[in-house]
């Protein structure tokens, strides 16, 4: 049987820790049962007890101290402690004390209520001396378990550095992509660009809206062209002042340009639907004043109009009020801007404007060629020639409607019915015929806007009739006469779909 040495508690043989209080029990003996005088075989002696049972055995106080001492659960030294000495002659040995109850007891103290006497013994000690108090650990063999420790393998530990790695890569990505995507960030690399004059750059840091006037390839030829000041150093700065919001931030720039003041200027963040490297917020510079809402071109009707080499729809073309105009309604890159218009008999035109928000540009003066110059003519010759043909015939203007143009028609029909009343309201003459011959036609782009004018100079043959009553005869006299002359036209024409037709005229009577 064992015991431990510490608390007393009996354990089983072979047993390596005290299951109560953990002690080492290697090298502790077993005690061997052995029967008390008297008992032989376990039987007889009526109470005497088991050897590993001492506190039954039925012993003495005496024989329960001599047999104390060589107890397995006491060292030397507490046994030393425990023992009595012997009792002088003439006096009485003290009665054991039993510390549980404090009433004095002959029966053996048990390990358990021993341990509780010592632990008390030891509590009065230090109250009376102020002594402190020793616990006694286990002892473990540190060596003995150390080589079961499991190791890692080498394929483990591969793992766990890499774990460790994609961490420390993940913490850096996250730091790094916070503070490049900033706004703060992305302000200074804007300004720092703008200072470069690196304009591709700058393009790409503008939250500039789409559209076909709207390209990196226009932005960086209109930029080029500007004077940009220099700027020697700038800083950019949050101010409280500048409200900003969630999807917005106003930050404020100082910078100084050479030879003058230092000066400042706001830069407007707005934050983009999409993210930087899935995880960033994108930040771009609001384009402000670098754009030019609603700028309104006016050319002329049937022209192609192209803004910095780019053609502008037809079907983005609106027609004016006035008439003899179109109107493009675009947003452009605030700056200057190049135009050219290809308008039919005249020569190309090419300018130059600057445009801002809500400005207005209007292609005029153009010139024509000479082969317009010469259809030009032709127009007037034909419908010199046809107006007064019918008006000589008295046709109704709807015979003669495709030589005008449709907005313009009610003006045009009175200009022929007048022509017609001149023609047949003196009943006198009467025109047979005429002939005209010898035009000389000159044209001016800048009469009317969009339109052109022309005035035509001719010569004329007529043949008519001279009706009259002589005074000596009552009876009217028809006699046919010729007559010839020089006369003019003046006419408005405005492109209409494939070709020129008349805006406006006037005709001179030859009678």
């Amino acid at each position: 049987m064992l015991f431990c040495p510490t608390c007393g508690t009996k354990c089983e043989d072979g047993a390596r820790f005290c299951g109560n209080c953990g002690t080492n029990l290697e090298g502790i003996a077993s005690v061997p049962g052995t029967a008390a005088p008297g008992d032989e075989g376990g039987a007889g002696g009526g109470a005497a007890g088991n050897v590993d049972e001492p506190w039954n055995s039925g012993s003495t106080a005496a024989d329960m101290q001599q047999t104390m001492g060589s107890l397995p659960w006491e060292n030397q030294a507490a046994a030393g402690q425990g023992a009595s000495e012997p009792v002088p002659p003439g006096r009485e040995e003290p009665e054991q004390m039993n510390s549980v109850q404090g009433e004095p007891s002959s029966v053996p103290l048990r390990p358990s209520q021993m341990k509780k006497m010592k632990e008390q013994q030891r509590t009065d000690q230090q109250t009376a001396g102020g002594s402190s108090i020793t616990i006694k650990k286990p002892e473990i063999n540190v060596q003995k378990y150390k080589g079961s420790i499991r190791k890692l393998s080498k394929m483990q530990i591969a793992v766990i550095i890499e774990a460790v790695c994609l961490l420390l890569i993940i913490c850096a990505f996250y730091g790094l992509g916070s503070s490049r995507n900033s706004a703060n960030a992305v302000a200074k690399r804007y300004f720092q660009a703008y200072v470069d004059r690196d304009w591709s750059k700058v393009y790409d840091l503008t939250d500039f809206p789409d559209g076909a006037y709207l390209q990196k390839d226009q932005f960086i030829v209109m930029m080029e062209q500007r004077e940009v000041p220099e700027v020697t150093n700038f800083e950019i700065m949050s101010d409280k002042s500048l409200e900003s919001s969630g999807v917005q931030r106003n930050l404020l720039v100082q910078f100084t340009e050479k030879g003058k003041n230092a000066d400042n200027r706001v830069l407007t963040l707005m934050k983009q639907g999409e993210k930087a490297m899935l995880f960033f917020d994108t930040w771009k510079v609001s384009p402000a004043d670098e754009i030019a809402e609603n700028f309104q071109i006016y050319s002329p009707c049937g022209a192609a109009v192209a803004v910095d080499g780019v053609v502008l729809p037809e079907g983005d073309r609106e027609p004016t009020e006035d008439g003899g105009m179109d109107c493009y309604r675009l947003t452009l890159f605030a700056g200057k801007h190049s135009i050219q218009a290809a308008v039919p008999w005249h020569e190309l035109y090419e300018d130059e404007f600057s445009a801002s928000a809500e400005g207005t540009y209007t292609a005029e003066a153009l010139k024509l060629t000479e082969e317009g110059e010469t259809a030009f003519a032709a127009k007037m010759q034909e419908a010199l020639e046809k107006v007064y043909q019918s008006a000589l015939e008295q046709k109704k203007f709807e015979e003669i409607s495709e030589l005008f143009l449709p907005d313009y028609q009610d003006a045009c029909e009175e200009a022929y019915d007048s022509l017609v009343s001149e023609l047949h309201g003196r009943e006198a003459y009467k025109l047979k015929e005429v002939e005209f011959s010898d035009f000389k036609c000159e044209c001016y782009d800048d009469a009317y806007q969009g339109m052109v004018q022309a005035e035509m100079s001719y010569k004329y043959d007529m043949k008519y009739t001279y009706t009259y009553t002589s005074w000596r005869n009552d009876t009217p006299t028809t006699e046919d006469k010729t007559d010839d002359g020089t006369s003019y036209m003046s006419a408005s024409f405005q492109y209409d779909e494939d070709t020129y037709k008349i805006a406006s005229f006037s005709i001179r009577s030859v009678l």
